[in-house]
């Protein structure tokens, strides 16, 4: 049952890692902060709040 989605969340993270090396990294967000809205995917989603750091 939590097979497909822990390896989703690795791959993700192998992903980030191999965007990371090449130079150009993806900028974190905070999911908490996030405005998510069932349904809503693709270019209309809301901008990003606020930058995780």
């Amino acid at each position: 049952m939590h097979g497909p989605l822990a390896d989703a969340l690795t791959h993700v993270g192998q992903l980030a890692m191999l965007r990371r090396m090449a130079g150009c990294p993806i900028p974190g967000e905070s999911y908490y902060a996030a405005e998510i809205a069932t349904g809503r995917v693709g270019a209309d989603q809301a901008p990003p709040r606020k930058p995780f750091a």
